[in-house]
């Protein structure tokens, strides 16, 4: 099985790769629940939501990934977040959710 290091995972979500930006991303894995297992999967998420102009963050809001504009793509993101076991949270009165992390 291939790993993905944190600073491929912030380039293929189309990071430019700063302090800031990884400060960033330490503070959205202390809050991920099984980040490890699930951190490839998210990049495969990105990649199959852009072409419904849907894509993962960093939320600069809370301590999640966010996919933005869900709506346009919430039945690949609903599925996704089945087959990998992951949480989301739906952010009220918005088009986004956030990766709360692996379920246990």
């Amino acid at each position: 099985m291939s790993k993905i290091s944190d600073e491929a995972l912030l380039t293929q979500l189309g990071f430019n790769l700063n302090e800031g930006i990884l400060d960033d991303l330490k503070r959205v894995i202390r809050s991920t629940a099984g980040y490890e297992e699930i951190k490839k999967h998210i990049v495969t998420l990105n990649e199959t939501i852009k072409s419904y102009g849907s894509h993962v963050g960093l939320s600069s809001s809370s301590n999640y990934f966010k996919i933005k504009n869900a709506d346009y793509s919430k039945e690949h993101i609903e599925k996704w977040a089945n087959k990998y076991k992951v949480s989301l949270i739906k952010v009220a009165n918005s088009n986004t959710y956030y990766i709360a992390g692996k379920e246990s």
